[in-house]
């Protein structure tokens, strides 16, 4: 059976631009965090799954026909940050260099021409992988489509989705209809929770049934419906992925080939990511760098070793108004200069992480001390006592500097 990967290369992009520190870029000034956390998925991914065929979506300049359904339509989204923004040219070049086929279809996002080249290769009789941490793919996986979560190494299947959401795929699009996204700003019925949509969309089997019996169902729950129901037909119809769309491409002309190596090591070079450079096998730069950084998986115990020695605690992410959007927790090891990397430090590897922190005695040192107490707060980590804050010592050093004293 042959092998289909589709990538979500929007939600690739952002992935990677949080991933990586933002401070990154060429020698001249151009940021490149996206780009190389972009080239470091890009390479795992095609080397774990050695696809039959493969193709990046990407959404297209100036929205799709959802926002013409509806005006509020992810109208919360914030605009495309500037230094990402100069990166896309430079994203366009990895994946041409990849020699992996590129699609943005005017008018319709990324996940609709997904969702079209998902159901083609099924109906081909492939097999189906798409890449990404999108929950709207919920509602095409099957036993023939799949979806993967690479930065949580986590894949989707239909049984997954029944037990996050209390429904199986084919009913996951009233579903959110009946308690929106805020993601995307799908309205939903107010009031209407996720129990409640899968409670009722188990017994009534789908919106439209819920509809038709409101006077059974009756309670608050049907005057809810009841009084919005143009929002969740309008939410319907916002969360319904096209699986028509028109996009010029045969699936023969997806086959996968092997990257142009000379092309990629010139743009890296360019990039300056000397260490990702290779000739006929890794550089030395790239071995050295990979023996120099440990990755736990979910769960996996710290090395006890760091236990006993003084750490830079570096967290990776997004810090919002102190909610904070984390995707992995470095420490270095101030003696041996090895990093370990915890990504996504939630459910068993936050259990991990607030026994290490408990029993850890050295000192360690993090830049503002302040925001990583609060990060702990809000993780139910017992505060480490002896921190060294860079931060403070900067404003020691230097008062007078205006604010705020950060790393760059």
């Amino acid at each position: 059976m042959k092998r289909f990967v589709i990538i979500d290369g929007s939600n690739m992009l952002f992935r990677a631009y949080y991933a990586i520190p933002a401070h990154l870029s060429t020698s001249s000034g151009q940021p490149t965090n996206a780009v190389f956390g972009f080239v470091t998925m890009l390479t795992k991914l095609m080397e774990k799954k050695n696809p039959d065929y493969a193709a990046v979506v990407f959404d297209p300049p100036g929205g799709s026909f959802r926002k013409r359904e509806s005006e509020d339509y992810k109208a919360n989204r914030a605009q495309m940050p500037d230094d990402l923004q100069s990166q896309l040219p430079l994203i366009d070049r990895v994946v041409e260099s990849f020699n992996l086929p590129v699609l943005r279809i005017t008018d319709f996002e990324a996940d609709d021409v997904i969702a079209t080249l998902a159901k083609e290769a099924e109906e081909a009789g492939g097999q189906v992988l798409i890449v990404s941490s999108d929950k709207d793919f919920s509602q095409l996986l099957n036993d023939k489509v799949s979806m993967l979560d690479g930065m949580r190494d986590l894949t989707y299947t239909p049984e997954l989705v029944v037990k996050k959401f209390g429904v199986p795929p084919h009913q996951f699009v009233d579903f959110q209809a009946l308690c929106g996204d805020k993601i995307d700003n799908i309205p939903g019925v107010p009031g209407i929770g996720k129990k409640t949509a899968s409670k009722l969309l188990n017994e009534y089997k789908s919106l439209d049934g819920i509809l038709e019996s409101l006077d059974e169902i009756g309670g608050s729950a049907a005057k809810k419906i009841a009084e919005h129901r143009e929002d969740a037909l309008l939410s319907r119809k916002l969360a319904r992925l096209r699986t028509s769309v028109e996009h010029g491409r045969e699936l023969e002309e997806l086959a996968f080939t092997a990257p142009d190596q000379e092309a990629l090591n010139k743009l890296f070079r360019e990039l300056e990511f000397f260490s990702l450079l290779k000739a006929t096998g890794e550089s030395q730069v790239a071995q050295e760098t990979r023996e120099a950084i440990t990755v736990l998986e979910a769960g996996q115990t710290v090395p006890e070793a760091l236990g006993r020695k003084t750490l830079i605690v570096s967290l990776v992410g997004e810090n919002r108004g102190h909610r904070f959007d984390t995707v992995g927790l470095a420490l270095m090891d101030t003696e041996e200069a090895h990093l370990t990397y915890i990504p996504e430090p939630q459910g068993k590897s936050l259990n991990v992480l607030r026994q290490f922190f408990s029993e850890h005695s050295p000192n360690l040192i993090v830049h503002d001390a302040r925001e990583f107490f609060r990060w702990c707060l809000l993780n139910q980590i017992e505060r480490p006592t002896r921190v060294f804050d860079t931060m403070t010592a900067s404003y020691l050093i230097d008062p007078a500097k205006g604010m705020p004293h950060d790393l760059v």
